[in-house]
């Protein structure tokens, strides 16, 4: 059913509808910059800021270690040489009693 203003009306031309359309794209692209740049680029900021911290604390904790590699590697070539000296004394022992 058509109403006056139906018949008023004149039909939209190709190029209205070319130029209605480019403005409803400036228009969605600038509200998606714009949730962008409020909701998501912040989230981002936040997760990169945690995994900094995170990253600056595996670093703490690889230093640690490290540290601990070494002194594990220091205790045990303390024990090979104490084992060392252990088998000569036990030799010496034997020879002086048998």
């Amino acid at each position: 059913m058509s109403t006056e203003n139906d018949k008023n009306e004149k039909p939209v031309t190709l190029s209205e509808l070319k130029s209605a359309l480019s403005e409803m794209r400036l228009e969605v692209g600038s509200m998606l910059i714009k949730f962008y740049n409020d909701l998501i680029e912040p989230r981002f900021q936040a997760i990169d800021r945690r995994f900094d911290r995170v990253e600056g604390k595996l670093d703490e904790h690889d230093g640690r270690f490290d540290d601990l590699y070494k002194k594990m590697e220091t205790l045990q070539q303390e024990y090979v040489v104490s084992n060392e000296q252990i088998r000569r004394l036990e030799k010496k022992i034997s020879t002086i009693f048998h």
